[in-house]
């Protein structure tokens, strides 16, 4: 018995031995590495407001004359290229008048002249005909004089009729002057005093909303149209989707360019807090068009779009013309080849090959194998 109980604890000393030679043996074929993490993208923020799409205040022109006829009622939807008032120039009209006035005159003038031209052809032709003594021929040769002169008075007065028919030409569309809709929207009719001078006759407004923001002549080149950003609306603290619909490439100091037409936000100029950067306007669609109204702050998030994985230099290994890296696959090596441009003497950029929030080793060694586990003893991004 005491030999049987002797043999047993030899068998369990032999069997804890070879467990714990065969796990020393694992860790010492685990690879010690350090671990790299990939970084995520950059993120570019915009600060800006909501706006109208486009708003568009009409105001009196003098120079076109005076309103004549509104041809639009407050709060109608028009169409763009819609009549919305006309202006009438009392002094272009007169000047039309006038014009038209001496048109007719020359007009008859000219049918007198060309009456006495036939009316001397016809005698002439009647005297060839009798063929009477000598004296005939003097008569011809005063007929001829005149003949001449008549027609010097209908060339210059033709071409008086050209000039004052280009002139007509010219202000006919003068007299009255028709403004259309220059874009789809709702009107706003205005009233004004008798003592106004810059008098405002209506409003149009595309009532869709749209974020206006600068962004920083450091960040601008982040951007893309149709990219997609997270906005934050300050006075609801609500989130709603955007995408980018326009990049100015023209800079502003204190205003925003909105629609069509150039208006300056207050709250946009006191957004750009240095004068010795640029800044450009972004205009953003907005999916949401209500719980908000026109002059509500936001600020806009979105990954820079040209940005590009960074690893450290000492990552990466060459062979035969081409690079490589060594990832952690789930806690076994795997080799990826990758195409990088130079970022610096410390970092490489990734074109191709690695993404975002990857992990790889950052000083390898040409001892690695594909698929030997890794031990990773420090990380670091």
């Amino acid at each position: 018995m005491k030999n049987k109980k002797k043999y047993l604890y030899i068998v369990l000393i032999m069997i804890i031995f070879v467990g714990c030679t065969s796990q020393k043996q694992n860790i010492k074929n685990d690879v010690q590495v350090n671990i790299y993490t990939v970084s995520s993208p950059q993120n570019v923020y915009l600060d800006g407001e909501i706006q109208y799409m486009q708003q568009q205040n009409f105001i009196q022109d003098s120079s076109k004359g005076i309103v004549d006829t509104i041809n639009v009622t407050d709060k109608q939807q028009v169409k763009k290229g819609q009549a919305l008032f006309t202006y009438k120039n009392e002094t272009v009209i007169q000047q039309y008048e006038s014009l038209s006035d001496q048109l007719k005159n020359l007009q008859s003038t000219y049918k007198q002249i060309q009456k006495q031209l036939n009316d001397i052809s016809k005698a002439q032709q009647q005297v060839q005909k009798v063929k009477i003594d000598n004296s005939v021929n003097n008569v011809d040769a005063t007929d001829d004089t005149t003949k001449n002169s008549l027609k010097s008075q209908l060339d210059q007065n033709n071409q008086q009729q050209t000039n004052i028919k280009k002139q007509l030409d010219n202000i006919k569309n003068n007299r009255y002057t028709t403004i259309t809709a220059p874009f789809d929207g709702n009107i706003s009719l205005v009233s004004n005093s008798d003592t106004d001078t810059n008098k405002s006759i209506l409003t149009l407004t595309d009532p869709k909303l749209q974020i206006a923001a600068n962004v920083s002549e450091k960040d601008i080149l982040k951007l893309k149209t149709g990219q997609a950003v997270k906005i934050t609306v300050y006075g609801t603290t609500e989130d709603i989707s955007g995408t980018i619909r326009s990049i100015s490439t023209e800079s502003v100091q204190s205003s925003v360019i909105q629609g069509n037409a150039s208006t300056v936000s207050s709250a946009q100029a006191s957004s750009i807090p240095s004068a010795n950067v640029s800044y450009y306007p972004v205009y953003i669609d907005i999916d949401k068009q209500d719980g908000f109204y026109p002059g509500f702050h936001v600020q806009g998030s979105t990954t820079a779009e040209n940005q590009l994985p960074k690893i450290p230099v000492s990552a990466i290994l060459s062979e035969n013309n081409k690079n490589y890296v060594w990832v952690d696959n789930n806690g076994k090596l795997k080799k990826v080849e990758v195409d990088v441009i130079k970022l610096n003497d410390t970092y490489i950029q990734v074109k191709s090959g690695i993404s975002f929030g990857e992990k790889i080793i950052s000083k390898p060694t040409s001892a690695m194998k594909e698929g030997a586990a890794i031990n990773a003893t420090t990380t670091e991004n």
